[in-house]
């Protein structure tokens, strides 16, 4: 008999996926947002971990600092923002009357400062996007608001989830270091620090794994060499380069 039970494995490893996932961005998911005309605030699902782009119409968006938007003088007379909007006009002496938001062609983003997951986007929006969940990867990308993001794993389905062959021996040192933390028969402090230094080296080495996943290599004419667009060139100079002397 074991002395955990099968919920309590499989709760572990669940919580493992989801330590994986918020140490290293590996997760990737997008989304249509249904973008109304004049309005610039919009609320993201629970599961975003970190936005990696955004894009309009196939452009990518700048990210913005939240403090970047003192350089606009915007006021929302709505009150959507909240207090933000209220404590700039009132600072700057800014009426509703005299100053209105910015609207156009979206050419940045902010997305901290508005609450949980809400994104901004600037200048406002004058025209109307559908959402959808189809060709987001392909044809509709030149035709919608997309915003890409790193997320949780969806233990639904096999699609968000960490490949086996990389998370199994991971999950095995994370789910191995709660049972020994847990207080009973099966407690085992030193084996769960044992486990959970395991843990953090497959976590790091995942992390080397998942940062090279996107650079792409080049073969050179030189035997077992590569090279990488971002390392800085080294010269060879040719064997009979010079002049040769006696002394």
């Amino acid at each position: 008999m074991s002395i955990w039970s099968s919920d309590t494995i499989s709760a572990f490893a669940q919580e493992a996926e989801n330590e994986i996932v918020t140490r290293v961005n590996c997760i990737l998911k997008r989304i249509a947002l249904e973008i109304q005309p004049q309005t610039s605030l919009y609320f993201l699902p629970q599961d975003v971990i970190s936005i990696r782009r955004v894009t309009w119409l196939g452009k990518k968006l700048e990210p913005k600092a939240f403090r970047g938007l003192l350089k606009y003088p915007i006021v929302d007379p709505a009150g959507v923002v909240g207090g933000f909007a209220n404590s700039y006009a009132n600072a700057f002496f800014i009426s509703a009357s005299d100053s209105k938001p910015e609207a156009g062609m979206p050419y940045c983003y902010f997305y901290s400062g508005f609450g949980e997951n809400v994104i901004k986007i600037f200048p406002t929006p004058v025209i109307y996007l559908a959402a959808t969940t189809v060709g987001l990867y392909g044809s509709e990308i030149g035709n919608r608001c997309i915003v890409e993001y790193y997320t949780f794993p969806d233990f639904t389905t096999s699609s968000l989830r960490i490949p086996t062959y990389v998370a199994r021996r991971m999950i095995k040192a994370f789910v191995l270091y709660k049972c020994f933390s847990m207080e009973g028969p099966g407690q085992d402090l030193i084996g769960a620090g044992r486990q959970l230094k395991r843990f953090n080296g497959y976590v790091e080495d995942f992390r080397k794994i998942n940062a090279g996943v996107y650079i792409a290599r080049t073969r050179t004419r030189t035997p077992n060499a590569n090279t990488f667009p971002t390392r800085i060139a080294r010269p060879r100079l040719p064997a009979n380069f010079g002049t040769k002397v006696d002394d």
